[in-house]
């Protein structure tokens, strides 16, 4: 195997691996964010806190949607990547 190829291969497991986290990331920390919020909330069961964390996650991503802040942060991402930028013939920001 040539240096390119295990380059290759090791960029693809970390996309894989951060894809298997953030699914996994969400529902963790919508029952971290529930054990931590209980003894503030006592009226509210368990299971109640942490789904309402997870309908609280649901909402901000859906604005996030609807403002286009992803498209932003892949332009922001594509501008500051030369290989990108080559390939689309795009100028870095500062450049004049």
């Amino acid at each position: 195997m040539n240096w390119i190829s295990i380059r290759q291969k090791l960029v693809e497991f970390k996309y894989t691996l951060a894809r298997g986290y953030m699914w996994c990331q969400l529902p963790t920390l919508a029952v971290i964010g529930a054990g931590i919020i209980k003894p503030y909330i006592p009226f509210l069961r368990f299971y109640q806190l942490a789904l309402l964390a997870f309908v609280i996650f649901l909402f901000i991503g859906y604005l996030d949607q609807k403002l286009g802040l992803l498209d932003e942060e892949q332009s922001y991402a594509t501008a500051r990547n030369p290989k990108l930028l080559s390939l689309f013939g795009g100028r870095k920001e500062n450049d004049s």
